[in-house]
């Protein structure tokens, strides 16, 4: 009933661009024999998400230290899976069920991403110790800076297993690698052509007229 990311590359699972410092310490932080959990902090569109797609893509690809390969990245989509019977006391009780079998074995990683929408609906203080008490199964979080201040006050014992990463803005340098690597997608999917002169001015009139958004 929990999603784990597949044990093949995906052409679908998306490349963390300009990421690969995010990434090494995500993996350094993992290979801790104590506070091994992670929450990946940054506003929407820093890319949270993107980065924990892209570290099951090396773990596929074995490109991750021994002790992380043959690893699988087990989303706890908590409203995805059970969102037919939110309030349903054997909904709780069958996700609950499903953690504590997963904590059986070593060859995980939990990843709960967007913690604060996740967890709105349920007694997380459970999930979050169940999910975090088996050190040799880490948790992957992601989190808005807001949403991590307000889970630091509520639950200030939790927060203290997490090592923190802040994921910020990128730089106009790099958004625009991002764009030039990322380019051929979009062409292919919308058949269309930018010349790299293009590009530029694409980053220039995003961030003028977008003040409400992150980019890339």
């Amino acid at each position: 009933d929990l999603h784990s990311f597949p044990t093949r590359r995906s052409s679908d699972l998306e490349i963390a661009i300009c990421a690969d410092d995010i990434l090494d310490e995500i993996i350094i932080h993992l290979l801790k024999r104590d506070k091994n959990n992670i929450m990946l902090i940054g506003a929407n569109s820093t890319g949270k998400t993107v980065v924990t797609r892209h570290l099951s893509n090396l773990i596929v690809e074995n490109r991750v230290p021994e002790r992380l390969k043959n690893k699988q990245l087990l989303d706890v989509d908590i409203l995805r899976t059970y969102s037919n019977t939110i309030g349903d006391p054997m909904m709780y009780a069958n996700l609950l069920k499903n953690i504590n079998y997963a904590l059986t074995t070593d060859k995980y990683i939990f990843l709960i991403d967007d913690i604060a929408s996740q967890l709105l609906y349920f007694d997380y203080r459970r999930i979050l110790d169940l999910c975090t008490t088996n050190k040799e199964i880490p948790l992957i979080c992601t989190s808005t800076e807001d949403d991590f201040d307000t889970f630091t006050k509520t639950t200030p014992s939790l927060a203290q297993r997490f090592h923190v990463i802040n994921m910020k803005e990128y730089t106009k340098e790099e958004c625009l690698e991002i764009l030039s690597m990322s380019k051929s997608r979009y062409e292919n999917y919308h058949n269309v052509h930018f010349d790299n002169e293009m590009l530029e001015m694409i980053y220039n009139k995003a961030k003028k007229h977008f003040k409400d958004r992150i980019l890339p």
